[in-house]
């Protein structure tokens, strides 16, 4: 548990991608859904990489740091 007074919280997930799909159209898509809601700290800080490539799919990497004064973290990191 952190219980800082900063508002700011770590956010990551890694979705799969198909290995047919493009990792680069992937990254740019979920990098501007993350930056269009209110509760990122600083969208600029969001962050995406490939994680892992394998024969049949692969891994992205998402992060962020979500601002608790607009929302709480587990709200801010279900959708």
């Amino acid at each position: 548990m952190n219980s800082s007074n900063k508002p700011a919280r770590r956010f990551t997930f890694n979705p799969g991608i198909d290995v047919d799909d493009n990792p680069v159209d992937g990254m740019t898509v979920g990098l501007a859904a993350m930056k269009s809601f209110k509760f990122i700290f600083d969208a600029s800080t969001a962050t995406a990489d490939i994680t892992n490539v394998g024969a049949f799919n692969g891994v992205l990497r998402f992060s962020t740091m979500v601002d608790t004064n607009f929302t709480d973290v587990l709200k801010g990191t279900v959708l």
